[in-house]
Formats: structure tokens, sequence, C-alpha cells
């Protein structure tokens, strides 16, 4: 029972007992005053009679006593009058048998009224007459006892009905600040820090809001610092000051996580770019400009990273800036790279000064390290040096071409081509155990050749398939989740889906499966796709814990986005970007990073999953930290979904 409940039944306990005593000492003493009314009334009519009757009693003037009698006993106070002589002869008789009107038995057998009968003897001097028995009717003071009742029943009702509704209102206005403490509370265990604008005139109630809001202030004080100051730890140890674009630090940790996710399917164009003389047009021009030239060829580079998928770019050097474009092939690379060269030439011949710009370009694959695309990217630099033009170096045949890819997707989607397969993710500590299975998916062709989802997947999402595709998958994952009820599955979903759902709903289908599964399933969606739409995407998050379904945001960090996306959308689950994560145990700055994270994450009930977790090293130095979940092939490789 909450405790305006408890109050409001005590007060109004308490005030039922004090206005039931007062209505029955009321009533009591009512009716004692009029028991005692009767009783005098009919002493004093016993002495008046007798005096009245004394003469003619004497002289047996039986009319004139018939006359006396009767206006007295006419009236109706009396049950009964009889008069006799002194040897008990009756002289005169009444009897008013005239039952009792207009009040209930019941309360005249709740609250009987006792006749007075006196009796009084008509002398004359030392001589007696007679004797005079006259015995009250109590049917007037019954009524005036229940009219009497009722006024008092009436009065107690309203004063109890305002009693009442005044002991409600002081009890919500004096629990209304528990109520708002409580909704405070609430609020920070979903990451939001309100201040309550109440003052309670209760001292106590006032100082418990105070302390609240001062302890929210706090929390929230708290927590900003410490997101500001990762921010600005990634700020500095990833981010070029000048340009805003990733540092050396920050690029090739990134370069070298895509390349091991994407695994043996990667592919694409690396392309480098040189301020070859840029020494000598900086002492030529001063400062300001060749800053400013620095910062228009990082705006050309940041242009193609928004306009495709995965594209990374940075400034790994003092002159030397690199892009990297995923899923290109040959003839789209080379009409990129040609593209990006006019550019810069442009840029190079704005008459600021005669600064030579040089670009190298190369194709690369899934078998190539970050150092052997730097490579054939520097060849490719150098032989620009001696005619200005794009050089293309090549890896073989790196990606399929001339293709009819929508006719791909439909059969695969048609004869469902997709084979399942599961990583695990593993909380480590005293007890590990492996908290959920991450969903990959292995798509295969008419032939049965496996096709690279780094190639599949980007060419579904630009044939506006990718919906359809993460639809088959969900639908796979539901079916293997019914008939294994012990396990759990995360889904991934792009971010087309993520806005189709968002927008559209699940269907009927869908969602009643997923209500019947339940909390063994979990979504992840990376922090690119959850900051497209934020507000969306918040919406949505709050409708699948509707469900009892978990979210992870995956790839956190690649964004380089604002921490305050953790406070905004109420994630259960935080997986760092691998680039965080690989040699950790030998990057200080990175584990300064990831402790401050850990912090804001776990003050903000956030689980973190750390994920490329390659080798013995980095576990060890991710357990120390207090990472509460790891993923990896030193945890476990991917395998098939059993049946």
């Amino acid at each position: 029972m909450t405790l305006s409940r408890q109050l409001f039944t005590v007060i109004t306990m308490i005030i039922l007992i004090m206005l039931g005593r007062m209505f029955w000492i009321s009533l009591d003493n009512t009716r004692s005053y009029l028991s005692s009314q009767m009783q005098t009334q009919t002493s004093n009519a016993v002495d008046s009679l007798g005096i009245a009757l004394r003469p003619h009693l004497a002289k047996k003037d039986i009319a004139m006593m018939d006359t006396l009698a009767n206006a007295v006993f006419d009236h109706g106070y009396y049950r009964s009058l009889l008069l006799t002589d002194m040897q008990g002869q009756i002289i005169i008789k009444r009897v008013n048998s005239d039952p009792i009107r207009d009040v209930p038995a019941w309360f005249m057998h709740l609250l009987p009224l006792d006749a007075p009968k006196i009796t009084a003897v008509i002398t004359s001097g030392w001589m007696q007459y007679g004797k005079l028995t006259l015995e009250a009717h109590p049917g007037r003071a019954y009524v005036n006892l229940w009219d009497s009742f009722r006024q008092l029943l009436v009065l107690a009702l309203w004063t109890f009905l305002i009693g009442i509704t005044a002991v409600l209102l002081m009890v919500r206005g004096m629990l209304k600040p528990l109520r708002a403490i409580e909704a405070q509370a609430i609020a920070i265990c979903k990451r939001e820090f309100p201040i309550n604008d109440i003052r309670p005139w209760t001292r106590e109630f006032r100082h418990v809001v105070e302390a609240m809001n001062r302890m929210t202030g706090k929390v929230r004080d708290i927590i900003n610092a410490l997101t500001e100051r990762a921010e600005n730890l990634q700020r500095q140890a990833r981010i070029d000051e000048l340009t805003g674009l990733p540092n050396r630090s920050g690029f090739m940790p990134a370069l070298a996580a895509l390349l091991d996710r994407k695994g043996q399917s990667s592919s694409g164009v690396f392309l480098l770019v040189k301020l070859d003389d840029f020494a000598a047009f900086n002492d030529l021009v001063g400062y300001p400009v060749a800053d400013r030239l620095l910062q228009n060829v990082a705006s050309i580079l940041e242009e193609y990273c928004d306009m495709h998928r995965e594209a990374l770019a940075g400034r790994i050097g003092g002159v030397d800036f690199a892009l990297l474009l995923p899923e290109q092939d040959e003839n789209t690379a080379s009409q990129t790279s040609l593209k990006i060269k006019e550019q810069l030439d442009a840029l190079a011949n704005t008459g600021e000064a005669s600064c030579c710009i040089l670009l190298g370009a190369t194709l690369f694959s899934g078998n190539d390290k970050p150092g052997d695309i730097l490579t054939r990217a520097d060849t490719s630099i150098a032989a620009a040096r001696t005619d200005h033009a794009l050089h293309l170096q090549h890896v073989g045949d790196v990606v399929k071409s001339n293709i009819d890819w929508r006719n791909i997707i439909t059969d695969v989607l048609a004869q469902k081509r997709i084979q399942l397969l599961s990583q695990p993710v593993r909380s480590i500590g005293a007890t590990p155990h492996t908290i959920y299975y991450e969903v990959l998916a292995r798509i295969h062709d008419a032939d049965g050749e496996p096709i690279s989802p780094a190639t599949f997947m980007p060419m579904a999402e630009r044939l506006n398939r990718m919906v359809d595709l993460d639809n088959m998958i969900m639908q796979m994952a539901l079916e293997w989740l019914a008939a294994h009820p012990d396990e759990h599955l995360a889904v991934n979903l792009s971010s087309a889906s993520l806005q189709h759902i968002a927008a559209n709903g699940l269907t009927k289908t869908m969602f009643e499966k997923i209500n019947y599964i339940g909390p063994r399933l979990l979504l992840e969606i990376t922090e690119h796709a959850a900051l497209q739409n934020a507000e969306t995407t918040t919406a949505f998050i709050a409708e699948a814990h509707k469900a009892g379904v978990r979210i992870v945001m995956e790839r956190f960090g690649s964004s380089l986005s604002s921490f305050h996306t953790l406070r905004q959308m109420h994630i259960d689950f935080l997986k760092l970007d691998g680039s965080y994560v690989r040699d950790i145990a030998t990057l200080k700055e990175n584990r300064f990073f990831l402790q401050t994270l850990l912090d804001i994450a776990h003050g903000l009930d956030i689980q973190v999953i750390a994920e490329q977790v390659e080798n013995a090293s980095d576990l060890d130095c991710l357990q120390d930290m207090g990472i509460d979940a790891v993923q990896g092939y030193h945890i476990d490789k991917p395998k098939p979904l059993s049946d």
C-alpha cells in the first residue's frame, strides 16, 4: 500500500472514530434530556392536576373532575391517567393507545426511552381523598429524538465529507514532493537529470527535495564533465586540429579495423594526397594561406566521405592526406580518382600559390595490410611526380564487374541462399558466460559460391533491397530462437531497415514473433545509422524496449560523434569500434580514452563490449580496465548456427 493511502486510511479512521463518538454523545445527551423532560413534565402535571381535583373530589363532582382530567390528558403527552379513591375504587380512567408514528421501530429499539409513571395522593389538611396516577407517553419524545438524530447525522456526514476532502487535499499536497522525487529518481535511471522546481511548505520534505536537486546536479555535472573529457581526449588523440580530419593515430587503426571487419571480402580504392612542395609554398605565402590550402584539401575529401558508405579520410602526415573508399570496382575507382584529381588541380591553380598537389591511387583487397596499401599508394605518387597523371595501382581482379546485381539479389532472396553464422559475445570476470550470439550472414550465388558481404550488402542497399534482405535474416533468426528457447541472438539492422521500421513499424507476423521471443532478441545498430535521425531512432528504441528487445549500438566511436547520444538513446549495450580495441595493451592514449568511456557508460547503466579482440594481451588489458564483454577471433570464430 502506498504511503498516501496509508495516511489517508489512518486519518479517515481517526475522523470516523471522533465523529462517531461525538455523534453518540450528542444523541445520548438528547435522549437523557428528553427523559428528564418527561419526568419533570409528568411530575408537574400530577401536582397541578391533583390540586385542581382536590375540591371537586371532596364534593364528588364527577363531571368537573372529568373536565379537568380531559383538559390534561387530551394533549397526547400521557399514555394513561387513573384516579381512585382511598379504597382503590376507580373514579376516572383514561388510556391513550395510539401507536408511535413517524419513528422507525429499530430506532426505538436502539435508543429506548423509559416512560415515567407518577402517583400522588390528593389530600386536604389531614384528609386523604384519593390517588392520582399519570404515565407519560414517549411518542413526542421519540419524534424529537428522531429529528435530532437525523439532523446530527446530516451534520456528521457533511463534516465527514468536508474533513475527508480536506485530508485528501492535504495528503496529496504533502506527498506531491515525494512523487516528484520518485519521478526524478526514475529519470536519473533513464539517464536524464531534471531539477525539481517544487518548494514544499513542509520543512522535512523541502530539505529532501533540495538534497535530491543537489545530488542530481552533481551527478549531471560529473557525467557532463566525463563526457567533455572523453570528447576532448578523443579529439586530441585522433583528430587533426587544423582540418578536423582524423590524424594518423585515428586513421590507421580505423583502416585496420575496417579491413579486419570486412575480412577477405574487402575491396575498394585507396587514395593518397601529397602536397609535394608545401614547405616552399608555406615560406612564400605564409601560415594563414598555407593553412587554408590544407583545410580546402580536407574539405574535398570530406565531401566523398559524406557520399560513400564507410569511407575514411584523414590527415596522416603534415602534408599527406588519405581517402579510402570501400566497395569500388576498377571502373568506378578510376572515375572517382580522376574527379578528385581535377578538384585538387583546380585548388592548386586558384592563384593562392603554385603548390604541387599529387594524387596516388591503388585498389586493395582483403589480403592487403595497411602497410601494403600505403606502399602501393606511394608508388603511384612517385609515378605521378614524373608526369602529374593519375596512376591507379592494381592488385588483380579484386571485384566482380558487369554483373546484373539486381538479378543476383532477387535470386538470393527468392531461393533463400543465405546461411546464418554466429559469433559469441562473452562476459569477462570471475564467471564468464556467453551473453548472446551475433548473427552473421553468408551469401551464396546460384553455383553455391560465396558472395562477398562487403560487396553484396552495399549493392543491396544501393538497389533498395536491404530492407528485404534484413527481413529475411530476421525471420530466419526468429525461427531459430523459437526452436532454441535458452539462447539469445543479436541481429544487425542496416540504416535502411532501421529507418523503415521506425517509420512504418513491424509487420503483424513479425511483431507477434518478436513479442513471443521477448528479451532473447537483441538488435544491433551502428552509431552512424542511429545518428542519421536521432529522434526517430530514440522512438524506435523505446518501442523495442516495450517488447523486451535489447539494443546494441555497435561501432561506437567510428563516427567521432558526441557522447551525449548515450544519454539521449537508452541503449543496453555499447560495442566499441575495433579501432579502439586493437593493440589496446600497447596504446596508452586508447586506454585512457576507453577508461573514461567506461566510467560514463557504467554511470548510465550501459554495458560495454569490445569487439575485434585478437590476442591474450589485449584481453587481459580489457579485463583489468573493467570491460563488460568481449568478442573476436581470440574469443571464438564465427560458426554456422546450429540446428
